[in-house]
């Protein structure tokens, strides 16, 4: 939602990843809180939100991404 309101459709590679099927990946990228969004960029977290509430908090997280 908040890559469709600003058209940033093409601006990221959306992954879900279930941490059940895998946990490596999990504890790979240290994530211990869920929902948590991971941007990555040249194999390294470049940035985390964990626990979004709401579309205001994921669009300040991925400000430096988004077209505005």
């Amino acid at each position: 939602h908040a890559l469709q309101r600003n058209a940033n459709h093409e601006t990221f590679d959306i992954l879900r990843i279930d941490v059940t099927k895998r946990p490596d990946l999990a504890e790979r990228f240290r994530v211990e809180e869920l929902p948590t969004i991971l941007v990555v960029a040249d194999r390294k977290v470049s940035a985390r939100i964990e626990r979004p509430t709401n579309v205001k908090v994921i669009q300040r997280g991925l400000a430096a991404w988004l077209h505005v």
